[in-house]
């Protein structure tokens, strides 16, 4: 699977985060592996963010991301803290 992050605003978040934070950036790293080995362990959403998936990332953060198998690609929608992320 290939990986592709949703829009610039998100790729300069992440960028920032990780420049900020290097536990914080290896964490990352590891959930996007994980993601690329087996894209369906993360946890299905609910309600209005039906269709999408989430992991959880450095103990509070969240990853949502959509899964498109036509393409063989996995898309990440949002990176945010848990309480900012719904």
């Amino acid at each position: 699977m290939n990986l592709k992050i949703a829009n610039e605003k998100l790729t300069n978040k992440i960028k920032r985060i990780a420049k900020k934070d290097k536990k914080h950036a290896e964490s990352l790293n590891k959930a996007f592996d994980r993601l690329i080995e087996n894209p369906y362990c993360g946890k299905p959403l609910r309600h209005k963010l039906k269709g999408n998936y989430r992991i959880h990332v450095y103990s509070s953060f969240v990853l949502i991301y959509e899964i498109k198998e036509d393409v063989n690609t996995i898309i990440i929608l949002e990176y945010a803290h848990h309480d900012d992320a719904y």
